[in-house]
């Protein structure tokens, strides 16, 4: 099976969680941020993240691409049920809402994210796309005090929630696939916001499960 991803993209590294712990060999496929025609020519559409099962048909939205991976085998690793705590999902949210003009800027030039980003056209796709959300990159990326602290705060909140050895239970669930992508973009950031100690652990530890990589 081949999994058409970003490596940047939060909603693309949700079915790497499930593959990389349930050990299947997938086969990630990179598409250039920029390359439209790609998608059109696969599935009419852009969007990521797209599998491509082993019959040669094409499954979207990340979600539901989770769930097949977790369940065509007859071996799920969590539960068949998408469920969600909705106090760690809206806490998750507002993350990944305060931390998007510390994040995407920084998306760029990263070396990790090189096969999202191979050319100037592919870069300048991205940031025009990205700047009607969060407004200039080069701006954000020079006054960034406001979205640290915003990001800080939801940090501290959603590290309280945080008293099991998973995000909501001491068992891998749906709950992991929603937080951990947020927590993992993240450390694109580095020493610019303080991660709490229980959160870098986690993040750290669904990492090494996954075969998902930190930011370094």
């Amino acid at each position: 099976m081949k999994l058409y991803i970003y490596e940047h993209c939060p909603f693309c590294i949700r079915p790497r969680i499930i593959a990389g712990i349930k050990k299947i060999p997938l086969e990630l496929v990179y598409l250039a941020n920029d390359d439209e025609k790609s998608h059109l020519d696969l599935i009419g559409k852009k969007q990521v993240p797209f599998l491509q099962k082993k019959d040669g048909s094409f499954l979207l939205e990340s979600l539901d691409i989770c769930q097949y991976l977790n369940t065509f085998d007859q071996k799920p690793a969590l539960s068949t049920e998408i469920t969600t705590t909705k106090a760690l999902l809206t806490l998750a949210n507002d993350l990944s809402g305060a931390s998007k003009s510390l994040v995407y800027p920084r998306f760029l030039d990263h070396p990790q994210n090189h096969q999202d980003f191979p050319t100037q056209s592919a870069k300048d796709y991205f940031e025009h796309k990205k700047e009607k959300y969060i407004g200039c990159f080069k701006a954000n990326l020079r006054f960034p005090e406001a979205a640290i602290e915003k990001t800080e705060l939801v940090l501290f909140e959603l590290n309280r929630l945080m008293t099991f050895e998973f995000a909501s239970s001491d068992k891998f669930s749906w709950d992991d696939i929603m937080v951990f992508p947020i927590l993992r973009n993240l450390t694109i950031i580095g020493d610019s916001v303080s991660i709490p100690a229980k959160l870098l652990d986690y993040t750290k530890k669904l990492s090494t499960l996954s075969g998902v990589k930190l930011y370094e």
